[in-house]
Formats: C-alpha cells, structure tokens, sequence
C-alpha cells in the first residue's frame, strides 16, 4: 500500500477517535454529568395502602396516621388519609399542574399551582410534589436538582435534594411492601407500605374531588 495513503487512514482514524471524545465530553456537559440508572419498576399505575407515622421536628410532636394512594406514574396522584377510627382528616389531588385538596376537619377547599407551596397550605409543610411519585414508583427523580443513589441491584434507596437536603430513602424491601421515608429539616414521615395493587379502579371517580357545599374556598397564589 502506497505510504501516502497510509498515512492519511491513519489521520482519519485519529480524527475520529477525536471527534467521538469530543462528542463524550459534550454529553456530559450538556447532561450535567447526568447518572444513568438502569433500574425501572415498570408500573404504569397502583394503588398503595399505608400506615404513616408523622414525626414534627419543629413543634416535636407525632402522630399515626393511615393513607390510601392512587396514581398514575406521570399524574395524576391522590391521597385519601384517614386518623383514628377511620375519620377522614385530608383528600389531596395533585396533577401535572394543580393541586387540590379538601381538610375535611376543618371543612375547607385549596387549590393551586402543582407545588411544595400549594402542598404546605394543605399538609402545613413543603413538600415536592415529584417526591410522593418518585416514593412510590420506586423511581429516582430525573433532575439536575436532585442526587439519586441505586443499592447493587440496580434499585432505587435514596434520593436527595441539593439546595435544602430534602431525602426519600426506601428501605424493608420485601416485594411491594416497603418504608419510605421523606425527610426534611421540618418534618420526617415514615410511609409504610401494606399493600400494593397494580390498578386504579373506578378512575373517573377517584381522579376527580368533589367540594361539599358546607366547604370554604381558598385558593393558593403562586
């Protein structure tokens, strides 16, 4: 083979080789460094029977409660959560932009945008409303925001907020049964998950909150 002609293959090869490093460095700076995780649970949909034990970190009080979650994995999510007795305390309906929830003590409506604001004028604390999906999908929450860790397996644990330290960890791992945990400066709440079904029954029903006419309404500014 003619030496010019190998000497320019040989250029090309390193040309190329060039371009792909480049073309490495570029994704990871325009991916933010980005983890890829190669663990998805696969659920399309569900509803999730939980006992959750709510600790307040700034008033050092706890209480027990139990929930009903139904959800869609890219929305819409509602929670039904019942105290002692089954009394109904709280309805929270949460879709790709609103948020709606009805505080069936104190016989009030709030709606607003789909936000930790909007969520705290319901539950009294902020709480990321892509958090409650990531919880119960077993997913981690794809955003530059936040920092994802997988145990060996492949499998979701932890999920941290940079800017305030927010953290889902999961835990007690046996099938769909499971601890979620949701933790912040203000608040911890251990989410256990009793059971699990892979459906939403009577789904214009459950999407849908119904304000009672003896109800006040508020709605939340952004």
């Amino acid at each position: 083979m003619d030496i010019k002609l190998c000497g320019t293959i040989s250029n090309m090869k390193q040309t190329i080789k060039l371009f792909q490093i480049c073309l490495v460095v570029l994704a990871l700076i325009n991916g933010g460094c980005a983890t890829v995780y190669k663990y998805e649970s696969g659920k399309k949909e569900g509803t999730w029977k939980t006992e959750i034990f709510f600790n307040d970190k700034l008033k050092n009080k706890s209480q027990t409660v139990s929930a009903v979650v139904f959800a869609d994995r890219s929305w819409p999510l509602r929670m039904e959560v019942t105290g002692t007795l089954g009394v109904s305390i709280a309805s929270l309906l949460i879709d790709e932009f609103k948020i709606h929830g009805l505080l069936h003590l104190k016989k009030q409506s709030i709606t607003g945008e789909n936000s930790a604001q909007s969520i705290r004028s319901v539950i009294g604390y902020e709480l990321p409303p892509e958090a409650l999906l990531s919880a119960f999908f077993d997913e981690p929450i794809r955003d530059k925001s936040w920092n994802c860790r997988q145990d060996p397996s492949g499998k979701i644990e932890e999920c941290r907020r940079l800017k305030d330290k927010f953290k889902i960890t999961w835990a007690d791992r046996e099938e769909e049964k499971k601890k979620i945990t949701l933790e912040s400066d203000q608040f911890e709440a251990q989410i256990f998950v009793k059971d699990f079904q892979p459906k939403v029954l009577n789904r214009d029903r459950v999407f849908k909150l119904n304000i009672p006419s003896s109800y006040k309404q508020y709605k939340v500014s952004p």
